[in-house]
């Protein structure tokens, strides 16, 4: 039985110079990037969600293909077309950063989001990828917040090192579980 991995997303701050950073892991695969670059990558994965979702609209209107009725036969003169099309699109909107690409999912149906990185490869459904997105987003206002925290606190405060690891961790969990409640009371 193999193992399915999971995308998780955590704030961190960098030691030393406290820099808020965002941690990304996929399996064995670990990714640091700034708080900014995590912001960057979340607004890019919402551009691809836009593109893949308008590519799906826009193949299945030009090949009359409905949820209801799948894809059947394609006459082969709406599918160059659809194509065509989907290609000048392609070729005039605005590109997106290296690892992030809009694709929608002929065998599927679906619009799909892939993430590069390294040697990992992940094509995602939509909702998923907005998940991942959104935590790159919280990730990176909970490690701007944490590295905030904890230069006030060692610049005001007469702390040792453990003191406020204590405090930071204890600031962070609070901020998990309030985002929690949020949600389940949403």
């Amino acid at each position: 039985m193999t193992e399915e991995k999971a995308l998780y997303v955590e704030s961190s701050v960098s030691s030393g110079s406290y820099q808020p950073m965002v941690i990304q892991t996929y399996g064995d695969n670990v990714v640091t990037m700034s708080a900014e670059a995590a912001k960057t990558r979340a607004i890019a994965i919402l551009q691809a969600i836009a593109y893949a979702d308008s590519e799906a609209v826009f193949f299945k209107t030009l090949t009359g293909i409905s949820s209801s009725k799948g894809f059947g036969k394609i006459p082969p003169k709406d599918l160059k077309m659809a194509i065509g099309v989907l290609r000048m699109i392609r070729d005039n909107r605005q590109s997106l950063p290296a690892g992030i690409s809009a694709i929608f999912g002929f065998n599927t149906q679906k619009p799909l989001v892939v993430l590069e990185w390294d040697d990992v490869k992940i094509q995602m459904e939509v909702d998923t990828v907005l998940h991942h997105a959104t935590c790159l987003l919280e990730a990176a206002e909970a490690a701007q917040s944490d590295s905030f925290l904890y230069q006030f606190v060692t610049s005001n405060f007469d702390c040792e090192y453990k003191e406020v690891a204590v405090l930071m961790k204890n600031f962070a969990l609070h901020r998990q579980r309030t985002r929690l409640e949020s949600h389940v009371e949403g």
